[in-house]
């Protein structure tokens, strides 16, 4: 139905800008095509480079691509355009997190959230980056500041941060009791903790699964920095080319 939608509304006007970024984010987040979104994103900048929605998203994929120099500079327009947005600051707060700025990428999720509090996703995104940081007990007090100490997700980010501390069989056992749980929500994150686990293997299955349930946060391998050590795995590079991210 979106798709017919914004395909009525480029048939009425070829040249609206909102209407183009909308088949864009159709096209990555629905249809995983990075190249067809880029163009997509493109055109709508074009014809208005002042629309925030289009600076945002095509931001986020720029930062997908690992192209983050580029990606700063459009998640920041989107900002300026509508500082009330608290998506762009999410972003632009991952984006940090991955290219070394943790403060300023944990004061960025930090204005997201201020934003809105119910967006669970700004809190994650904090977890993020204090395990690209490697602050691992800050992880844990975070869980408990903010009241996810308990949750499945907050589990997730704790037992990350265990792996990383070295309790690997504790984490190991964390992610076999809940793998069907979290496989059915957020099978990309069962790629990523089994990659960290080492069972590159079965990592591989999940990175499938992702990008069959399209779990877009899939679209982030190519740019997540724990990877950046194995980005000569032939499997990790078949699955970046059949997402589009790299050439």
């Amino acid at each position: 139905e979106a798709r017919d939608a914004v395909r009525t509304a480029l048939d009425l006007d070829p040249q609206l800008a909102e209407a183009h970024a909308s088949l864009g984010h159709i096209i990555l987040d629905l249809d995983f095509n990075v190249k067809n979104a880029e163009t997509e994103f493109k055109r709508a900048l074009e014809l208005d480079p002042e629309y925030p929605v289009a600076q945002y998203w095509y931001g986020r994929l720029l930062t997908m691509r690992g192209r983050y120099d580029e990606s700063i500079i459009h998640l920041k327009r989107a900002i300026e355009l509508d500082p009330t947005a608290p998506m762009p600051y999410q972003s632009l707060a991952i984006l940090y997190g991955f290219s070394g700025r943790y403060d300023e990428g944990i004061a960025e999720a930090k204005k997201a959230l201020e934003m809105d509090p119910t967006q669970e996703t700004h809190k994650w995104a904090i977890y993020r980056i204090l395990l690209y940081d490697s602050r691992y007990r800050d992880v844990l007090e975070t869980l408990k500041a903010y009241g996810d100490a308990e949750s499945l997700m907050g589990q997730f980010f704790a037992n990350s941060a265990y792996l990383r501390m070295g309790e690997k069989e504790r984490a190991r056992d964390f992610i076999v009791r809940n793998e069907r749980t979290l496989g059915e929500t957020l099978p990309s994150h069962l790629f990523y903790f089994y990659y960290a686990l080492g069972d590159v293997d079965k990592a591989m299955v999940w990175a499938g699964k992702a990008v069959e349930a399209h779990d877009y946060y899939i679209l982030y391998t190519y740019a997540y920095p724990q990877l950046r050590p194995f980005h000569s795995d032939p499997r990790l590079q078949a699955l970046w080319k059949r997402l589009g991210l790299v050439d």
